[in-house]
């Protein structure tokens, strides 16, 4: 029984000492988050496994109120930059070429996403003219376009 009762002690501080290093790569995490983008006003945080990030910081850009999130590793590396954007912020060209491929689309929400290997990509939720909902995204330069039906729907 003592051994039982000292594992159970050993896997306690374990599983302790595993927080706190979780913890501790949050707060760099989030340090470095503040220090590249310091006109957002982070609110919140949490674990994510999208986009290969361990964590994923949200909050409001300070000029624009648009929504903003960073995607980062655990180790701090930045994966990808997130920001909720009025489609009037989408570049015309873009606008104009969306609307040649899929006519009568209707946007209800825009993200433009900064992602690890610089490429600038904006996303799309929309519902097409039969009503079935759509994703859209597509490179700022134009080339890489992709539409896929909505996840859920």
């Amino acid at each position: 029984m003592a051994a039982d009762n000292g594992e159970q002690t050993a896997d306690a501080q374990q599983g302790e000492d595993a927080q706190a290093d979780q913890r501790q790569q949050a707060r760099r995490a989030f340090a470095l988050a503040q220090a590249v983008m310091p006109y957002v006003r982070f609110t919140g945080w949490r674990r994510t496994q999208e986009a290969d990030s361990a964590f994923v910081f949200a909050g409001r850009n300070r000029f624009t109120n648009w929504p903003t999130a960073v995607y980062m590793t655990a180790d701090g590396s930045i994966t990808e930059i997130r920001e909720r954007i009025p489609l009037r912020a989408v570049p015309r060209d873009l606008r104009r070429d969306i609307g040649e491929e899929i006519s009568g689309l209707r946007v209800s929400s825009v993200e433009r996403s900064l992602r690890e290997d610089f490429d600038v990509y904006y996303e799309f939720d929309a519902v097409l003219r039969s009503g079935r909902p759509v994703e859209v995204e597509i490179r700022a330069d134009g080339e890489d376009f992709t539409l896929s039906s909505a996840v859920n729907n």
